[in-house]
């Protein structure tokens, strides 16, 4: 949909890519109210086999980013799957990574750059994380004892 982004990396150097940007992007601005793209993704040629599906046929497209490194045997592959996806319609972005170290530098500073920007413009503080804090203030009452919290007990039936 609009508000996902969809990260592809072609290249075993860049398998952890998306986990990254999860972290740095939907941590630092999954703040009440503000709506912007979650990301999710996983390597080119495992991910055709699980949620390429679903970037073809999905109602509202997701934005799809490649990313592929200029020496990787892999980069025909993610040039088909690209030509695949905007025969149907699904906006892709391809990001080609040359000297792939010095260039891998460069692409995470500007994601970074991007969050701070974003973090700026929406007025939030990034590293402020109270959704992380309240799960762990309920497992601190729950260790001491003193957790009154009515989700846990109907959990503790289960688990």
């Amino acid at each position: 949909s609009r508000y996902s982004r969809c990260v592809v990396p072609y290249s075993e150097a860049l398998r952890f890519l998306p986990e990254y940007l999860q972290q740095l992007e939907m941590e630092s601005l999954g703040k009440p109210g503000i709506n912007f793209a979650a990301v999710y993704g996983g390597m080119g040629v495992e991910s055709q086999h699980s949620f390429f599906q679903y970037l073809h046929n999905a109602e509202q497209k997701p934005m799809v980013e490649f990313v592929v490194t200029d020496e990787n045997p892999n980069a025909d592959v993610a040039k088909a799957q690209i030509a695949a996806l905007v025969q149907n319609g699904t906006p892709c972005q391809l990001i080609v990574l040359r000297e792939a170290f010095w260039s891998f530098g460069a692409l995470l500073a500007q994601y970074e750059y991007k969050v701070m920007r974003l973090a700026y413009l929406f007025n939030v503080n990034a590293y402020d994380q109270p959704a992380v804090e309240l799960g762990k203030e309920i497992m601190r009452n729950f260790e001491n004892g003193t957790c009154d919290d009515p989700i846990i007990e109907q959990l503790n039936k289960f688990i």
